[in-house]
């Protein structure tokens, strides 16, 4: 299995803050948090007004972050990178923000986190013939997809995905379903696929080389 590109991770993080000082000054904590991540895209003063308050083009170490998406229950934050570098940013934001800003997470708040990762990937063998429905798929996704979600909700067979019924999901946000797909554009013979999943990049991974690892020859 080679991992071809990221073509996109999310992750998102719901949370309650509080400010014991007061209401936030945002133009003032809007400069700060710019200069602390490089931000060229920033919120004028009119759209302080709104939701969600969205930053882009920034970086952490010399990694871009794309966007940084600021609701008053959380954060959504966009890179073309491992899902390590997002964790990597959050838990810097609100570090620096409790610091610099005096911005704290409500004691009895529940954190929530969702991850989303994107991948092409180059198999060895064709995964389509791989992705029929068989338990050891769901088995190896819920397996990964537990280890680090909020909740015990499971996936189960969909055809070419992996999905979970949003009626009897009971976070806040239902997570990202399991797709894999050939690559359009490319031929079959290349063994090139696009893959969505509710995991970190380096589980994703897993649970792609898990399938092609289920479709090798005995």
């Amino acid at each position: 299995m080679e991992l071809v590109a990221i073509e996109n991770s999310r992750v998102i993080y719901l949370t309650h803050v509080h400010r014991p000082a007061g209401e936030l000054y945002y133009p003032d904590a809007a400069a700060k948090l710019v200069e602390r991540y490089s931000f060229k895209k920033y919120p004028s003063v009119e759209e302080m007004t709104r939701q969600p308050l969205v930053f882009g083009i920034g970086k952490i170490r010399d990694i871009q972050i794309n966007e940084l998406d600021i609701y008053q229950d959380g954060i959504i934050v966009f890179s073309r990178s491992d899902t390590d570098v997002l964790d990597e940013f959050i838990s810097d934001l609100f570090e620096w923000s409790e610091k610099e800003l005096g911005v704290l997470t409500i004691p009895m708040s529940r954190p929530e986190k969702y991850y989303e990762s994107t991948l092409v990937v180059k198999s060895e063998i064709d995964l389509a013939q791989v992705i029929s429905p068989r338990d050891e798929v769901a088995n190896m996704a819920n397996r990964l997809f537990l280890e680090v979600a909020p909740n015990k909700q499971l996936y189960e067979l969909s055809g070419f995905l992996l999905d979970c019924d949003q009626f009897a999901f009971h976070g806040k946000r239902k997570p990202l379903r399991f797709a894999v797909e050939r690559r359009l554009g490319v031929p079959y013979s290349e063994n090139i696929f696009f893959s969505q999943a509710p995991l970190p990049t380096k589980g994703h991974l897993a649970f792609l080389r898990g399938l092609e690892d289920l479709g090798a020859p005995e």
